[in-house]
Formats: C-alpha cells, sequence, structure tokens
C-alpha cells in the first residue's frame, strides 16, 4: 500500500529541486523533462522490449562539482557496473551545468542502490504513458520548513504548492517528487 507524505524543504532544497525541474535531460535524441510525457520515448521503451527505464548518472556525487577527470573516471565504474544490462548514453543540461546520464533498462530498485553507492542525490524514471519522475533517495530530501507544511496549514493547501512526495512503498525508501 502507498502512502502519502508531505515533505517540507529548505530553500537550499527548494533550489535544487527547481534546478532538477529545468535541467534537460536526453537519451538517444529524445527529450526527458521531469512531469512530462515523450511519445517518442514511449517509442524507444517499445523498442527495447520495456514498460520502463531509469535515467542515472555518477558525475556530481550529492551535487556537488567535481573535477572533469573524475567525473568521467566514476562514469566509466558506473558503465562496468552496468555492463549486464542494456543502457543508452544520455545527458543531463542546465546552462553550464552538464551531466553525462545514462538510460538504464534495469529494475529500479537496482538501479537506486547504484545511485546510493555513487552517492547521487536523485535519478529520473521513465515509464510508458507517464510523466518522467524525479525520485529522490531518502538521504536526499532536504529537511523540511515552517513554510511549506505546518504552522496550521492542511495537507490540501501544502499539496497546492506542487511539492509532494510519495513514498513509493515500504521496502523502497526513496521519494517520488511530483512537481
Amino acid at each position: 500500500m502507498h502512502s502519502m507524505t508531505v515533505v517540507r524543504c529548505s530553500q537550499a532544497g527548494a533550489h535544487l529541486l527547481r534546478f532538477y525541474r529545468a535541467t534537460r535531460y536526453t537519451a538517444s535524441g529524445i527529450d526527458i523533462r521531469i512531469g512530462r510525457r515523450s511519445a517518442a520515448l514511449d517509442s524507444l521503451l517499445a523498442e527495447h522490449g520495456v514498460r520502463d527505464a531509469v535515467l542515472i548518472t555518477a558525475w556530481n556525487p550529492r551535487s556537488g562539482r567535481q573535477p572533469k577527470g573524475w567525473n568521467k573516471r566514476m562514469q566509466r565504474g558506473l558503465c562496468q557496473r552496468l555492463r549486464r544490462v542494456s543502457a543508452l548514453p544520455g545527458m543531463g543540461v542546465l546552462g553550464q551545468w552538464q551531466e553525462a546520464h545514462l538510460l538504464v533498462f534495469a529494475p529500479l530498485r537496482w538501479v537506486l542502490r547504484l545511485a546510493r553507492r555513487y552517492r547521487q542525490n536523485a535519478v529520473v524514471a521513465v515509464a510508458r504513458r507517464h510523466p518522467a519522475r524525479l525520485i529522490m533517495l531518502r538521504y536526499a530530501v532536504p529537511a523540511p520548513p515552517q513554510s511549506l507544511v505546518g504552522a496550521g496549514r492542511s495537507t490540501e493547501q501544502a499539496q497546492m504548492t506542487g511539492l509532494i512526495v510519495r513514498l513509493t512503498s515500504p521496502a523502497i525508501p526513496p521519494a517520488t517528487i511530483t512537481l
């Protein structure tokens, strides 16, 4: 059974979430935007015989800029771990910030373990006929300030702010951020 929890974010956390949402992700020449569906992506998933996939990177753990050589080394390590699964090269670009990604055709739970190993704040999950979802790893969900929830606000009022976290299940600790 799925439960819904509203999480409040610090200013820095909310700022980071805006960056994730504004980032232009691509794989096989297809744009992937958080909160949006893509017919081209649906076709790509169908071509690979899967219903869903996950965008992951090893670059810039916890959103901290690292030297390009270090990032490339970490990404090669991630590629090595993915050698037994199907994956396509991708990118995440926001202004001058860009990171190599991989669109991985593997179970979400398995990819989330890799994301934790590479200290990533989030991954982007895609599924046929559904909008792309930002999935924050639990340790990455920012601490809540009083401004979004609390101080007498109801859950419905907090939901209207657009920052809702759905715990995917008790067995899967990450949260889906719906922006």
